[in-house]
């Protein structure tokens, strides 16, 4: 083989190591840019889950709220109503105890 033919031979062989390493060197830096923008869009997935799963936590806050006071509300009815009953039979009671007394 002539010094020629080596010399070319060498020269594609540097080429190619050349083309190589670029195309490495290339390749890392598409692998670094999408593990960032892989990284950012698991930040934003995050964040966006965060919001959706505090506006879940207060839309039940508020439902439990309203179903709270809904249930206060006739609890305290239920109490005044057993408290009249209650009041009208211990009147009731007082009445015929005096009657039986008086008699």
């Amino acid at each position: 083989m002539s010094r020629q033919a080596i010399a070319q031979i060498e020269k594609a062989e540097e080429t190619a190591r050349s083309i190589l390493l670029a195309a490495q060197k290339e390749a890392r830096e598409q692998l670094a840019e999408a593990q960032r923008i892989s990284a950012q869009k698991l930040a934003d997935a995050k964040r966006r889950l965060a919001e959706l799963s505090n506006a879940a936590a207060e839309k039940q806050r508020l439902a439990d709220e309203a179903y709270t006071a809904e249930q206060l509300e006739k609890t305290r009815l239920e109490c005044e109503s057993i408290e009249e009953k209650t009041s009208a039979n211990i009147e009731k009671a007082v009445i015929h105890v005096m009657e039986r007394v008086m008699n």
